[in-house]
Order: structure tokens, then C-alpha cells, then sequence
């Protein structure tokens, strides 16, 4: 698009603040942009220029004074510039509604064409069509309202044919992930080198904390079962976009046994070796003594005959 967008800090214009201005999607930081009071963005792109733009404002010191967010969504605001989504035919389609959206506003989805298919779910800014037919293609509406102001943006879902063979993959790197463990999702695109990538988990508004989003890979550095669960990519490709998904399942970590050092087993021995003698002595003293009944005894003990 050849839209020019401007955003501002309200804050004012003064020289002794610091502006840091970045853009997020889906909980994670995509990229640091400008450091001015006044963000630019030229010749904008609806596939890479949405999201929330957060401006923070510093002093002179490096103290941070307060930040501010704002939502911005470019093209696809219209039944006749709609998003193109395209899903393999009888695979499970997860259309994301084009207006992005904030905490706390209301998402609805309508089918221009029909109903929507029955075993659809809706869930915030996307819709889950189970399984994607002839029938459940077609033209879709999310509207976004959120206080007074309300959004409508547009997602065409088609079947894909490629005219050209063009494959997205996730890959996990390991098979077997245990807690604690260092594990990617790589995302590998083929047929199409301009191919753009977003990560997402199906069924939460954001990545996890843990999650680092560096180009095609989807990394975590130290997993934990929390980040368990079923993660998407999308490329966006010529044309409109491709989605596949993978599980990535966390087994806990395995109690680890304790070592001891030569000197703690060297104690312990000695503590067993002590633990055995006494028993082996209280077992002696409980051996009963016969003695000579015609002996006789004092109060402090017994007498014997001395020859």
C-alpha cells in the first residue's frame, strides 16, 4: 500500500525525554523502531506493518516516566479488498480476524454467503473451521468492537491449488522434550522465498513468556510444561497465506540422585558399620544367663566358691 501512517506520543515534544517506540504481535516483540516523539511509517504493509505500537517515554536518567499502546490494522477493512486465506481441502482452517485487537474487546464472526458452519469455534480474533470444504469457503466478517468504536475487517477463505508446489513445515527439535530442556519449532518454507512467518498457539492470545521468535524459528530456551500445547505457523506467501501447525508435548524432569563425595561415603559406612556392632551387642546382652542356684547372693551381686 502506498498509505503513509503517522503515530504520536502525547506526551509533547521535549528534548530532554527519550522515546523508544517497538511493535508486538501475538505477546512478543517483532522489531525496535523509531526513537523520535513522532513514528513514521511509509508505503505501509498490510502483512507486516500491524500490530501494537508502544511508545515509552524516559528521562535524561534512564528512569522510564510511563509508556502508551495503540492497535493498528492496515487494509482489509473492506468486502472488496478482503484478506485471502487458503487452506488445504478437509484440513483444519484457522482464520485470524485482519483488525487487530486489544485486551478486553468483543470479536464476532459472520459468514456473508450463510450461516457459519456449525462446527465452527469461535475464539477471541480467530475462527476454527475443523474441517475446511467447498461448502466453508467462502467470504467471512469479524467485527470488532471495542467501547464505542467498532471495526469491521474482511478474510476471503479458498481452497488452496497451487499452481506451483509451495509447502510449509513445522519441525520440532526433538521428539522427546523433558522440562528444562532447550527446544525450536522451525518453520521451513518451500516455493516460495519472500515467504513471511508468524507464530502463534492455538487456543491463547499469546506466546509464552519463555517463547523467542528469531526469523523462522520458534525458540525456547528452558521449557517448562506450562509451554506444552499446539503451536501454528503461518507464511505469509504470494497470494494470500499458509498455515500448519505441530504439538509440542513436555515431559516433567526426572528427579535427579543426590551424589555424595568420597568423604559423606566414607561416614556413612562408618554409621552402618557402628549401627551393626550395637545391634550385634544389644542381641548379645539378651541372651539369657543360667546361673547356680545353690549360690548364694548378695545385694550387689553374686558369691563364687574360690579354690
Amino acid at each position: 500500500m502506498a498509505d503513509t501512517s503517522a503515530l504520536s506520543n502525547l506526551g509533547g515534544h521535549d528534548s530532554e525525554l527519550k522515546y523508544r517506540w517497538s511493535l508486538a504481535r501475538g505477546g512478543s516483540v517483532i522489531r525496535q523502531l523509531g526513537e523520535e516523539a513522532q513514528l513514521t511509517i511509509k508505503a505501509a504493509d498490510p502483512t507486516n506493518d500491524y500490530g501494537i505500537y508502544r511508545c515509552e517515554v524516559d528521562n535524561d536518567e534512564g528512569d522510564t516516566l510511563g509508556s502508551a499502546q495503540a492497535a493498528v490494522s492496515v487494509g482489509y477493512d473492506a468486502s472488496t479488498n478482503p484478506e485471502e486465506a487458503k487452506f488445504e481441502e478437509e484440513s483444519e482452517a484457522v482464520l485470524i480476524c485482519p483488525v487487530f485487537t486489544v485486551p478486553g474487546a468483543t470479536v464476532t464472526w459472520y459468514k456473508h454467503s450463510g450461516e457459519l458452519p456449525e462446527d465452527a469455534v469461535q475464539n477471541g480474533n480467530k475462527l476454527t473451521i475443523p474441517l475446511f470444504t467447498e461448502d466453508t469457503a467462502g467470504l467471512y466478517t469479524c467485527t470488532v468492537q471495542y467501547g464505542q468504536s467498532t471495526v469491521e475487517g474482511y478474510v476471503n477463505a479458498k481452497i488452496f491449488v497451487p499452481d506451483t508446489t509451495i509447502q510449509v513445515v513445522l519441525n520440532v527439535s526433538s521428539e522427546s522434550v523433558r522440562e528444562g530442556d532447550r527446544v525450536w519449532l522451525d518453520c521451513v518454507v518451500t516455493g516460495d522465498p519472500t515467504a513471511k512467518i508468524e507464530f502463534s498457539k492455538i487456543d491463547a492470545d499469546a506466546l509464552p513468556a519463555g517463547a523467542q521468535v528469531t526469523g523462522n524459528r520458534l525458540l525456547f530456551t528452558s521449557v517448562t510444561p506450562d509451554d506444552a500445547g499446539k503451536y501454528q505457523c503461518r507464511a505469509h506467501i504470494t497470494g494470500g497465506f499458509l498455515d500448519t501447525s505441530a504439538l509440542l508435548s513436555v515431559e516433567a524432569a526426572k528427579r535427579k540422585r543426590k551424589r555424595l563425595s568420597r568423604q559423606q561415603r566414607r561416614r556413612l559406612l562408618a554409621k552402618r558399620r557402628r549401627h551393626r556392632r550395637r545391634h550385634s551387642e544389644d542381641e548379645h546382652a539378651a541372651v539369657p544367663r543360667h546361673h547356680d542356684e545353690s549360690m548364694p547372693h548378695s545385694v550387689f551381686g553374686r558369691w563364687f566358691h574360690s579354690r
